[in-house]
């Protein structure tokens, strides 16, 4: 290959004789009409290249981009056949900027002509396009392997929005069996959504494709956010509405990335929980308890962005009647993971959680399904915690009116004396704690029995520090008004 030598003297030839090559190609087809010999042609070419010098790469680059300029020769029929190498061709600084060239003008073909490409070609294409970026994901660290990922991504959100567009989107009948068609993207829908988490997952803050433009193509997150709302539109056809087997797929991805302290990552994950929730509605997550357990590590996180992001996607949760009702799964896994946390932190993330439950459910029911929890956890320090971090919330005027005791015979008055029942027993684990709820219940008469008994307590250093905090609370504004009383 005599075009490819770099030799200075063959050099100074070269040039002739690969544009001498071009007039050749351009004559064969246009002239002869032999467009299936000339793509054989094209495909033994490339074999015969060895392609690891940096000018054997720049002839097929320039050989690429004169065969695409060749009127009615349809070099994308094979662009399977070579797309693979111009990715590679990225790590060659030498032909980076030709082969980057030559991949944006394939990619703007594409966009324009995408209806009239064969489906297979298609499919070719995105398998090939998918393969590159799993097969750079253990290679984040080199900017040449961010490149290839994100021209990857780009070109994977063009064809994701072109088929949902043609097949989802289109108000036209004509294209044939749409639902067979879409079938077969599923799975590489599923990969792709896979591949844009893990590059999130795995991101390098350093590199400039990262960084924060969801209006610049240039960045990955317009992409993310195209990519989004392409499968938002997937997720409410009819096609997946019908079949639970895709939406659990699709499901079980989110929910398997959830246990994760990457902010940003877990902020494309709340997208897609909402996007969940605004189509399935209680159906959302068909595996609730899973999802709900996974979810609970966010909410336990010391990283406050992690919390808030877990915050705003718990919101979005209550918003579900249904999900409601099993939010003692929840209670359940965060009490666990707050077990072995520093006193602090568990009265802070505690105090939080319970805010943002009552806000949206009950409050009555809120307290009864910690008391729940609580009744089956065996660390007596842990629990003890827990129950004056809620003593303290309910000395709350807006909360302690559902635990005033009362004589009566109404069936309101029974209830909140059930509840206030229930409340006692598993707060009298401990007797300062058990002391406070009746004085928060205004049961001075209970109170005082206690007070009576309190002589008989061989009491420990516990004991006393537990004492202390009673101080505290008659201190305390919350209580002013039952220390007037």
């Amino acid at each position: 290959m005599i075009v490819t030598n770099t030799e200075p003297k063959i050099m100074a030839i070269s040039e002739d004789i690969e544009n001498a090559l071009k007039s050749i190609i351009n004559y064969y087809f246009q002239t002869l009409r032999c467009e299936y010999k000339l793509y054989d042609f094209f495909n033994l070419f490339i074999i015969s290249l060895k392609l690891t010098e940096s000018a054997d790469k720049r002839l097929l680059i320039s050989l690429l981009i004169f065969f695409n300029q060749i009127p009615n020769f349809q070099l994308i029929y094979i662009l399977h056949l070579i797309l693979n190498y111009l990715f590679e061709f990225l790590r060659d600084n030498a032909v980076k900027n030709i082969a980057k060239k030559c991949l944006d003008d394939f990619y703007n073909e594409i966009s324009i002509n995408f209806n009239n490409i064969p489906n297979d070609f298609k499919k070719k294409l995105l398998d090939i396009l998918i393969q590159i970026n799993q097969n750079e994901e253990n290679k984040m660290d080199g900017i040449e392997s961010i490149e290839i990922k994100f021209y990857s991504i780009k070109w994977m959100s063009l064809f994701l929005k072109k088929i949902i567009k043609k097949y989802i989107e289109s108000k036209d009948n004509s294209n044939g069996n749409e639902e067979d068609i879409i079938n077969k993207y599923v799975k590489r829908f599923k990969k792709i959504l896979k591949i844009m988490l893990n590059i999130i997952k795995n991101k390098n803050e350093k590199s400039e494709y990262f960084k924060k433009d969801d209006k610049n193509d240039t960045s990955f997150y317009y992409h993310f956010k195209e990519i989004t709302s392409s499968l938002k539109s997937f997720f409410k056809s009819n096609q997946i509405k019908k079949k639970d087997r895709i939406k659990n797929e699709f499901e079980t991805i989110i929910a398997d990335y959830l246990a994760t302290d990457n902010e940003t990552l877990l902020e494309q994950l709340v997208e897609y929980i909402k996007i969940f929730f605004e189509i399935f509605q209680e159906d959302a997550f068909s595996k609730c308890t899973d999802f709900l357990e996974n979810f609970s590590f966010i909410l336990t996180s010391e990283d406050e962005k992690i919390f808030t992001v877990g915050k705003k996607t718990l919101d979005e949760i209550l918003k579900n009647k249904d999900y409601q009702k099993k939010i003692k799964v929840l209670i359940e896994k965060l009490l666990k993971n707050l077990e072995n946390k520093d006193s602090d932190f568990i009265i802070k993330r505690t105090e939080e959680f319970i805010k943002l439950l009552i806000e949206k459910i009950n409050k009555q029911t809120v307290y009864e399904l910690f008391v729940v929890e609580l009744d089956k956890i065996k660390n007596k320090e842990f629990v003890i915690k827990i129950i004056n971090i809620i003593n303290n919330q309910l000395l709350d005027p807006n909360n302690a009116e559902i635990i005033k005791y009362r004589v009566g015979e109404s069936d309101e008055i029974k209830k909140r004396n059930k509840f206030f029942e229930k409340l006692f027993e598993t707060w009298s684990i401990n007797s300062i704690s058990c002391l406070l709820l009746c004085l928060i219940a205004e049961d001075f008469e209970l109170s005082y029995e206690l007070l009576k008994n309190f002589g008989k307590i061989n009491l420990t250093q516990n004991d006393l520090d537990e004492y202390s905090q009673i101080i505290q609370i008659f201190e305390s504004k919350k209580f002013t008004s039952k220390y007037i009383f």
